[in-house]
């Protein structure tokens, strides 16, 4: 017993190692801040790599994991081979990347067994999330003076030019305020809820100071849905005016219009810029290569009918879809991981943590993801098809030996 507990141990503490791999490099806001991201993510990779070869000793893989094995396997040598025949653009490197960072989170996720433990993962992600706000303040990436602000002066050197918002840091409080929200729905003691209450409202803050207008936007109304959905209404309406007087008090000491986030949610009306015309592309490129829908182009298909570079994509997790696979494809595949995702919800009674984190990473993708380069959607996707599967072959197999 003892060495099946030390064996779970192990299995989530390596789950949040990848969690935090895949996301630290978000928050990358001064230089020394950068220093220190570097530092942390080698270290964690080499925890990874260690953890895995000592997993190896302790557990065999289980049917679970083969079947997402074999679902990423397919999906990205099927993309490969269309991309191969259709003369799509290929970083051979960043797709083996991005499959052994599927497989490794998949992996992690079936043997963490996170269904049982997705309360304990959001805990540790709220201590993460204020541990990474301590040393984003200590470094100089979060001034307050006249006005709270970031300093992205790692980007600004990087790209040479004055970066004034960033997507990774307004994402990583986005799901920090959501690993904060699943968890108030458990508490009934009042502090505790109120404690958690307010880093909601703290994390939401500092994702709209991150400055990218979708990111912020979509955590809040998933948070804001999530809390309606799951709390009761007199517990709303408290929330609601604890945010309301909030929002009353931080008039009186700033003007909204100062703020990044306000000045680029102003200038929507001109449009979403490069965005508008990456879809427009798309969907002509489909409409004008039929075949595309029907069987697929490949990867990388996009870039090469328009000729432009290999990070230049369409901005649109479906629509990729569309391009890479067909349509036939990704409707069985958006269909499969949504069974999947429902059959997750079924079996634990709640959305909560990782579903959250999927939604949340779905908006994300639907206004700039990319098959290659969105890890944590990816992997939320790949695991609810694969989740999916595996639960049907379960049942199959257990009518079997009735």
């Amino acid at each position: 017993m003892a060495f099946s507990l030390s064996t779970k141990k192990l299995y989530f503490t390596m789950l949040l190692l990848f969690i935090f791999v895949v996301t630290i490099s978000m928050v990358t806001t001064s230089q020394i801040s950068r220093v220190i991201v570097e530092q942390a993510r080698s270290a964690s990779i080499l925890g990874l790599g260690l953890g895995l070869v000592l997993s190896i000793f302790l557990t065999k893989i289980s049917y679970k994991n083969v079947f997402s094995l074999t679902v990423i396997i397919s999906f990205f040598s099927f993309g490969y081979l269309l991309s191969l025949i259709y003369g799509g653009l290929i970083n051979s490197t960043v797709t083996v990347t991005t499959m052994l960072i599927i497989f490794m989170g998949n992996y992690l996720l079936y043997s963490s067994e996170i269904e049982v433990f997705q309360y304990k993962f959001a805990r540790w992600f709220i201590i993460y999330a204020i541990i990474v706000l301590i040393i984003t303040i200590i470094t100089k990436g979060l001034i307050f003076t006249p006005i709270p602000v970031f300093i992205f002066e790692y980007s600004s050197n990087a790209y040479d030019i004055n970066a004034l918002y960033s997507q990774g840091t307004s994402q990583f409080y986005g799901y920090s305020a959501l690993a904060a929200a699943s968890l108030i729905v458990t508490q009934d003691n009042k502090t505790k809820k109120n404690i958690l209450t307010i880093l909601v409202l703290l994390f939401i803050l500092l994702s709209f100071l991150g400055g990218a207008r979708g990111d912020s936007v979509f955590a809040l109304i998933v948070t804001s849905f999530y809390l309606v959905y799951r709390l009761s209404l007199v517990q709303n309406i408290k929330i609601l005016i604890f945010l309301l007087v909030t929002i009353y008090v931080l008039s009186k000491f700033y003007s909204f219009e100062d703020f990044i986030i306000f000045q680029r949610l102003e200038v929507l009306s001109d449009g979403l810029g490069s965005r508008d015309v990456l879809l427009s592309q798309s969907i002509m490129l489909l409409v004008d290569n039929t075949s595309c829908l029907i069987h697929g182009c490949g990867f990388g298909f996009f870039q090469s009918y328009f000729h432009y570079p290999i990070d230049l994509y369409p901005h649109n997790f479906i629509i990729e879809l569309l391009i890479v696979f067909g349509l036939p494809i990704t409707a069985i595949l958006l269909l499969t991981s949504y069974g999947g995702f429902m059959e997750f919800f079924r079996r634990n009674g709640r959305v909560d943590i990782i579903g959250l984190f999927f939604i949340y990473a779905l908006f994300l993708g639907l206004k700039s993801g990319s098959l290659n380069t969105s890890w944590l959607l990816m992997t939320f996707f790949i695991f609810f098809i694969s989740y999916y599967m595996s639960s049907n072959w379960s049942k199959i197999v257990n009518f079997n030996t009735r």
